[in-house]
């Protein structure tokens, strides 16, 4: 062999002994990144509990780990306690790794995870442990979730609810607020052996289905000793309290409720509240409810939700085997809710109501000086109460079959003004010098129109009176041709111009749902006939005459 072949081989072996030499190297680094690296492995578990795949994370525990607890029970333990404190953008910073041995590798980390609760973060340290194929896999134990956390403890989640806030008066008088019922039920182990005769008492008094009593009484939570609860009614219904008494085994509990003092005085305008809906919980997800709370429904309890409600407190803590409390891990204050205090006068709004309750009418009682709204009365009208202590079928179906429509709230309601606003078209006139107030419009009759181009529409009154028709005989007998020709003396160019300017196409009381005031549908003025029976013609009337001191509108239809 020629040292020429000599020194190609030499070159040849020590090029394979290099290459097979880095090509370990990097076969090496795979194994060690992918399965062989702790810090690389715990990176990865934490990046699948972050995802809620808690099924691929039992892939990372030990031998030893996986004998101590099966795959579902370990998907199950972390399911319910990340999903059950609502954990959310879990992140890991590995603090420092040790290696113990050749066989074991040592990991402290920080964890940071919002909740519902607020932020949290802890330290912890696990450890990663060689297999017989020299892999590392994760040490498991309940301390790996939290590091209080032994495998017989629980994570719990206490909820404080807040009291909500009350709806006051002008002179603090309260609207809406805590009150306290009778809350009626059944103690099962106290009842007559043949208890069938006393369930249909019961079901007789309460108005509720015997069915819903025996449901109730079967229900799996239920031993002799319990307590079940049947309805809530008024602690103010003694007689009902007294006839349910004779029955054994009935026991009644004082309970807190939202009460409503004025009833259905108030009712259209402060509304209620009841237990939230899937869809008003799926609506507000990010406000804190729970299927457990309560909600305004409708009026202002619904408007002012957001300050009256409050903000629930909360606090997750691990509990041991005795369902002792043993650590908090954290927790939030909860904050009571805002009291709202109205312009509206309690007392004016019960006597008006008490005036209007046979009617089907809108009351509305403003201070002139101020703008403050005083009573705001719909009638007829529906208990609020009712909707609180349970409204029984028969109830419900009295009020829904109501020809009087008791739910319609009128105030909230579109009305043609009629004559309320023939003053309103005389002030324009006066303060646009169109006319004076003791112009002689001249007598019509009690039927009028311009000409011919108004096809077949009149202008009617219905009185005919002595003296001139001027502004002042005009208002006492409410005389439609005299405003009539008021409006066309106007002009539309003119009306349209001052109604824009007393508030006509604004926003008004917008946290009671009220529509916009218009003058014509679309904002226009399509003809002059037209115009007249927009704001001259009225089917509506003042049945009553009250004299209050304020502005005083009422409408009864």
């Amino acid at each position: 062999m020629s040292n020429l072949q000599k020194t190609i081989i030499i070159i040849f072996v020590t090029i394979l002994i290099i290459g097979l030499s880095i090509g370990g190297y990097f076969i090496h680094q795979y194994n060690k990144s992918s399965k062989n690296n702790p810090k690389e492995l715990i990176v990865e578990y934490f990046s699948y509990l972050s995802n809620k795949d808690f099924e691929k994370m039992y892939d990372y525990l030990t031998e030893d780990s996986k004998s101590t607890i099966s795959k579902e029970d370990f998907v199950n333990r972390n399911k319910n306690i990340y999903n059950g404190i609502e954990a959310s953008d879990i992140k890991v910073d590995i603090n420092q790794v040790n290696e113990i041995n050749n066989d074991k590798t040592q990991i402290t980390y920080t964890t940071y995870m919002n909740t519902l609760a607020g932020k949290i973060n802890f330290s912890n340290t696990v450890d990663f442990i060689k297999n017989k194929e020299k892999k590392y896999y994760l040490n498991w134990s309940s301390k790996v979730i939290y590091p209080e956390l032994e495998s017989t403890d629980k994570v719990r989640v206490a909820t404080v609810e807040p009291k909500r806030g009350q709806i006051l008066d002008r002179n603090n008088n309260v609207l809406a607020g805590k009150g306290v019922a009778s809350s009626i039920g059944v103690v099962p182990g106290k009842m007559n052996e043949n208890r069938e005769e006393d369930i249909n008492k019961i079901s007789q008094i309460l108005n509720i289905p015997v069915e819903q009593i025996n449901t109730e009484l079967s229900a799996s939570y239920v031993k002799d000793d319990t307590f079940v609860p049947l309805k809530t009614i008024s602690k103010l219904d003694k007689q009902t309290e007294e006839n349910l008494l004779k029955i054994k085994g009935i026991m009644i509990k004082e309970t807190q409720k939202r009460e409503y003092p004025l009833g259905e005085k108030i009712s259209h305008l402060i509304g209620y509240i009841q237990n939230i809906n899937a869809e008003e919980l799926e609506k507000n997800k990010d406000k804190g409810y729970t299927s457990n709370s309560i909600i305004g429904k409708t009026g202002l309890e619904k408007t002012y939700e957001d300050r009256l409600k409050g903000s629930i407190g909360y606090e997750i803590y691990i509990s041991n085997s005795n369902g002792n409390k043993k650590h908090t891990i954290v927790k939030k204050e909860g904050k009571d809710g805002e009291n709202i205090k109205l312009t509206i006068d309690a007392n004016l709004q019960a006597q008006i109501y008490n005036d209007y309750s046979t009617e089907k009418s809108a009351t509305c009682v403003i201070n002139p000086k101020t703008g403050e709204i005083l009573a705001l009365v719909s009638t007829p009208s529906y208990n609020s109460n009712d909707f609180i202590n349970g409204m029984s079928t028969e109830k419900w179906n009295e009020l829904t079959n109501d020809a009087r429509k008791p739910f319609y709230s009128r105030f909230q309601a579109t009305f043609a003004p009629g004559s309320s606003f023939k003053p309103v078209i005389g002030a324009i006139g006066l303060t646009t010098n169109k006319f004076t107030a003791e112009e002689n419009f001249g007598k019509s009759g009690t039927s009028w129109q311009k000409d011919s181009s108004w096809g077949k529409f009149k202008v009617t009154t219905l009185a005919t009176y002595g003296g001139p028709a001027n502004l002042r005989n005009a208002l006492i007998y409410s005389d439609n041709i005299y405003f009539a020709k008021a409006a066309l003396k106007i002009g539309t160019n003119t009306l349209i111009e001052q109604f824009k300017k007393i508030g006509f196409n604004t926003e008004f009381l917008n946290e009671l749902s009220l529509s916009k005031s218009q003058y014509g549908n679309g904002g226009k003025i399509t003809s002059e006939a037209r115009s007249c029976k927009y704001w001259i013609w009225s089917r509506r009337s003042i049945s009553k005459s009250i004299t209050y001191g304020f502005n005083i509108f009422c409408f009864c239809k």
